[in-house]
């Protein structure tokens, strides 16, 4: 199967769970003082909502913990999780968009 085949919300999906992936990977980076605090302050940014998510889940207390800044490998598969819906949301929406151009005539 290739890429111009999949559904739209898979690839939305895709794109959203590799938007969260490249950050965490920049962590482990050996990159200069500048840039991994950039990266860091993204990362933050980007675990913001799936962690605001995560409070209102019974989940016990926490998890096991990540060897960096003390997140949580529940933060960590929360964030792709919800970056994954949110895509396959947006890509859901955009196919539906698109098809009713194509359907119109435009």
């Amino acid at each position: 199967m290739r890429w111009k085949s999949w559904p739209y919300w898979v690839k939305g999906a895709l794109i959203g769970c590799v938007c969260f992936v490249i950050p965490i990977i920049g962590l482990w980076l050996p990159l200069g003082e500048t840039v991994s605090a950039l990266v860091f302050w993204i990362f933050i940014f980007l675990l913001v909502p799936s962690s605001i998510v995560l409070e209102f889940l019974p989940l016990g207390s926490g998890g096991e913990r990540v060897p960096f800044f003390g997140i949580t490998i529940f933060d960590i598969a929360g964030g792709i999780v919800f970056y994954a819906i949110i895509g396959a949301v947006i890509g859901y929406l955009y196919g539906k968009v698109k098809t009713r151009k194509q359907v119109n005539g435009n």
